[in-house]
């Protein structure tokens, strides 16, 4: 299954530039890239990439979606969701049931080795979880948790 803890390599100690610390974005970027490397690792186990696992587990949450609800639950558009359901179907952790209603339209849902495939990353992805949270409290976690959100909602505005 792969290590079961974060652990950080020597690279992740370069010193910042002291103009940019201050910069929200630049923070992000700076965080995101480890993290995403780890997420590649993790997911990695099971043949994924981190937005294919996000959708495996959105289809887990919403048993018998549309795809289009989907791509909407994901904020992605119709281009970037095609691929991945396809993805997830190549693999077998998906499948897809034609609507009874519209035979363009097809439900979703995970199958047994889908949710095995969740399963087997779950304890890693909550060790990586639990080490980007544990110099922090839980109100402080409360609070990055909506300050990102927030950010979030800035950047979805039209």
């Amino acid at each position: 299954m792969g290590k079961t803890a974060y652990q950080r390599t020597s690279d992740d100690t370069v010193a910042p530039r002291r103009d940019l610390e201050g910069l929200v974005g630049y923070q992000l970027r700076r965080v995101g890239a480890q993290v995403v490397k780890e997420l590649l690792r993790i997911f990695g186990v099971v043949g994924l990439a981190p937005g294919q696992f996000s959708i495996l587990m959105l289809i887990a949450e919403h048993p018998g979606c549309f795809q289009m609800d989907l791509a909407r639950l994901a904020n992605v558009d119709r281009s970037t969701l095609v691929p991945m359901i396809e993805r997830l179907a190549q693999l077998k952790f998906i499948k897809r049931s034609q609507s009874e209603n519209d035979r363009r339209a097809f439900h979703l849902q995970v199958t047994a080795r889908g949710r095995k495939a969740i399963d087997q990353v779950m304890p890693d992805l909550r060790a990586f979880e639990e080490t980007l949270t544990d110099a922090m409290s839980a109100r402080e976690k409360t609070t990055l948790l909506r300050s990102l959100r927030h950010v979030e909602e800035a950047l979805l505005r039209p």
